[in-house]
């Protein structure tokens, strides 16, 4: 049995970290917030408007969906940049609001050990998540962190299949606000570390729900996360080394994490009846489990007689193409006809969506 972690978490001050690892903290957000990559994206949250945003088109659901401009300023204003750059050369990590658990973990971690590599990338997303709540807090205090949903039966279609919500800055998969601990805060964080990163950093926590195994991405519009290499984490712990000038050059830098060819696919959601999931982020932005009933195998059977687990289908696809085409350039229907499992992929994602 999965044991559950129920308990709040407690957010306090990271001042109690021991001085070594608090500088190991400061370095990595040091580099990543010198980054061009963060300048843009803090300064978006400053003027409260994103410059772009992603848009999932109904049509194309499942398949890659594509980036369209949402304002009519490409870039954040000179202002916005300007207030970055105060804030950046004043910024210290002691004043962040981190969960108490997450920073005693990193703090207990053996230095060297791959625990505390992935313990230093959580801790450092997490940080950089608190700083664009607590930046957009700053500049909007007018915000309702928790406002009321729509009473509508279908509040949960309130915003969907548009470019509308409560904040410009949000991850497709992680807006429920009302069960996150600072509301419409966290969702702006994620955001910011989807930019920074990629996507929203989830990990492997083992079956008592404390542990940290494996780190995953999640992007946005997708129902899976990706697994990081160990060359990945390898190379994201260089940026808690200093460096002669301070700043990491763009060929040095990691982030944002890209998939690699071969990288492992976890479905970032669980079949009702399936054991609880195992690799999320925090217990209160964990997905519950879907109302699609568990299956009895984790395999489909293709047209040729063979079974096809869920991570070979979608390396079918990947490798037919089907990933990279147009909506006016396939058929899916007929795709479904010639490979039938193509016909259970897709509609288990689209009904754990709603």
């Amino acid at each position: 049995m999965f044991s559950q972690v129920t308990e709040t978490p407690r957010f306090a001050e990271l001042a109690n970290l021991s001085i070594d690892r608090l500088k190991q903290l400061e370095t990595a957000l040091a580099s990543i917030l010198a980054s061009p990559n963060a300048q843009d994206t803090y300064a978006q949250i400053i003027d409260g408007r994103a410059t772009w945003q992603s848009h999932v088109d109904p049509n194309t659901r499942g398949f890659p969906n594509e980036t369209i401009i949402v304002s009519d300023h490409p870039t954040p204003s000179d202002g916005a940049l300007q207030l970055y750059e105060e804030i950046r050369t004043v910024f210290t990590p002691q004043a962040l609001k981190i969960d108490v658990q997450l920073a005693q973990n990193y703090q207990n971690a053996p230095l060297g050990s791959p625990e505390h590599d992935l313990r230093l990338l959580e801790i450092t997303a997490a940080s950089l998540n608190a700083l664009a709540g607590m930046i957009y807090a700053s500049f909007h205090p007018e915000t309702v962190l928790k406002p009321q949903e729509s009473p509508s039966a279908q509040q949960d279609l309130l915003f969907l299949e548009t470019d509308q919500f409560y904040v410009d800055f949000y991850h497709t998969k992680y807006k429920e606000f009302q069960r996150y601990p600072f509301g419409l805060l966290n969702v702006v964080g994620y955001w910011a570390e989807t930019q920074l990163f990629g996507g929203v950093l989830l990990f492997d926590r083992g079956e008592s729900g404390r542990e940290i195994n494996n780190a995953f991405l999640h992007p946005p519009e997708v129902f899976y996360g990706y697994q990081l290499s160990s060359h990945q984490i390898a190379c994201f712990s260089t940026l808690s080394k200093p460096k002669e000038a301070g700043q990491l050059s763009g060929a040095e830098n990691p982030l944002p994490f890209t998939q690699e060819p071969n990288a492992h696919l976890e479905n970032t959601w669980v079949r009702a009846g399936e054991a609880p999931l195992r690799i999320y982020k925090n217990q209160y932005d964990k997905p519950p489990p879907s109302w699609v009933p568990a299956h009895p195998s984790c395999t489909q059977t293709h047209d040729e007689g063979l079974l096809v687990s869920f991570d070979e289908a979608r390396g079918i696809v990947k490798e037919k193409g089907w990933d990279r085409l147009e909506p006016q350039d396939y058929d899916l229907v007929a795709l479904q006809n010639s490979h039938p499992f193509l016909s259970n992929m897709y509609p288990v994602r689209d009904d754990a969506s709603k």
